[in-house]
């Protein structure tokens, strides 16, 4: 039974990796653990095509800031579980380069990327600035973040820069924490918890609805027992 169950893990993962385009790097990443992995813009490719980022169904970056993107553009893969929360950073080795990034999620069975990409369940980039922004600096490395609430995606990320990048070495980290839950989720309590649960249910930790980020003890519900007529 073991070996079968082995089985099919690998042949589900390997079924995954397959479904990336050629020149895609696949990232394992874990929950609590920081993945890094090194590029250079010269493994990459020009995507003349813009125009997916600024469609409504994407809205990635708008079209005004398509100069920002001319250069090679780079790909990774990774996947995004669900209750989680992912940051994404890219730093130059050249402090002095001009570099961009993008990551959007899609479903696990989709393997779309630019300049294909029609729609997308998020799309988060980040670029030069134009102008300062009160209250903010920018350096030389670029970030940004996705969020799973109740799905797991799949997450593309693009590494690019304006017209006439197409080399140059940079690092790529993404950060995958737990997420927050949701206002008021805290306060459901798990099924496990329940006094109807079996004894044997009783008996095991209780835990939050799924949700592993709440806080402090769980709060039980008490239900106002009913008075019977005298």
């Amino acid at each position: 039974m073991r070996t079968v169950l082995a089985m099919l893990v690998l042949f589900t993962a390997s079924t995954a990796l397959a479904g990336w385009p050629a020149g895609v790097t696949v990232i394992k990443t874990e929950k609590g653990k920081i993945a890094t992995v090194k590029g250079n813009l010269k493994a990459g490719k020009l995507v003349d095509d813009l125009s997916f980022a600024s469609r409504s169904s994407v809205a990635c970056f708008p079209a005004t800031q398509n100069e920002r993107f001319r250069g090679n553009h780079v790909f990774f893969a990774t996947g995004i579980p669900p209750q989680s929360e992912m940051t994404i950073t890219v730093t130059p080795k050249d402090t002095s380069a001009d570099l961009s990034i993008y990551a959007y999620e899609v479903g696990t069975n989709n393997f779309t990327l630019p300049p294909e990409l029609a729609t997308c369940v998020t799309c988060e980039a980040e670029h030069k600035w134009d102008r300062p922004k009160k209250g903010k600096t920018q350096d030389h490395t670029r970030s940004v973040k996705l969020n799973a609430i109740k799905n797991p995606y799949n997450v593309v990320i693009g590494v690019s820069g304006p017209k006439g990048a197409t080399a140059g070495d940079f690092t790529l980290t993404i950060d995958l924490k737990y997420a927050d839950p949701p206002d008021g989720e805290c306060d459901r309590v798990d099924r496990q918890s329940s006094p109807t649960a079996s004894p044997t249910a009783s008996r095991a930790r209780p835990t939050w609805s799924g949700w592993t980020g709440c806080p402090g003890p769980i709060r039980t519900r008490t239900r106002p027992r009913s008075r019977r007529p005298r």
